[in-house]
């Protein structure tokens, strides 16, 4: 980051995490093996296969994992399917549905013990924020939404209100310099007409006052608004528990 001229800080790392809500851990618990059960059994073996670089259909499916010996395969990838087998006390079956359905970073159980592990990720560096998956919609949001972003507010590292009116300012980030438009034109006002007259056509300013509009450059999706006084940049989901700076 420093190479290009950037803070590290301005690095933002924001895993997936698919988040499972229940009154009781047991409950959550629960709520997950019915989502995995309800994965084909077929292409739920195929994906246990694959990870496990050896055909798994030839496993007894509600065994334990057996050995599996060294293969071509991936061997970091082998590893964490045969942990987790290990760890979770899983079937050949459950393992294989767990890898069929999610097989990422996944939080099961109450808002407390959730927000113990968002919290355990976000005070030790480990990330700046997560993008939350939900299992099934919209009750799997509102479980989130409801019991859990309550208690992350309540540790205070979860926002109360939006800092800004567009993503990069909900993130703290600021907007880098373009190398299409002038150094005073990036800082956000236009000091001569010229130089306005120039970039009219590329951000789409007509009819506006070039000494007082701010313009804007082209979004990050290429678009382009004809009025400096609205923001395209898209809002981030209220349930993104970045935490307070």
């Amino acid at each position: 980051m420093e190479k290009a001229g950037r803070s590290r800080d301005h690095m933002k790392i924001l895993p997936a995490c698919f988040v499972v809500v229940g009154d009781t851990v047991e409950e959550a618990r629960a709520k997950r093996a019915m989502l995995d059960s309800l994965v084909d059994d077929a292409n739920a073996i195929a994906s246990l296969s694959i990870a496990l670089g050896h055909d798994a259909s030839q496993f007894d499916p509600d065994g334990p994992l057996p050995d599996i010996p060294e293969s071509n395969q991936s061997k970091s990838a082998r590893e964490r399917v045969i942990a987790l087998a290990r760890r979770d006390n899983l079937t050949v079956r459950q393992l294989a549905q767990r890898l069929g359905g999610y097989g990422g970073l996944a939080m099961v159980g109450t808002a407390a013990t959730i927000a113990d592990e968002m919290e355990e990720w976000l005070l030790s560096d480990a990330c700046d924020g997560f993008i939350i998956m939900f299992p099934y919609l919209p009750g799997g949001l509102d479980d989130f939404v409801g019991k859990v972003v309550p208690e992350l507010q309540r540790r205070g590292i979860f926002r109360q209100e939006y800092e800004g009116a567009t993503l990069r300012e909900n993130l703290g980030l600021p907007r880098p310099g373009n190398r299409f438009f002038e150094k005073d034109v990036v800082a956000g006002l236009v000091p001569a007409i010229s130089i306005a007259k120039a970039q009219r056509k590329t951000i789409g300013v007509a009819g506006t006052s070039p000494a007082t509009t701010p313009l804007m450059a082209q979004n990050d999706d290429n678009s382009s608004r004809a009025k400096g006084d609205q923001n395209p940049a898209v809002m981030p989901p209220a349930v993104w528990p970045l935490p307070a700076r």
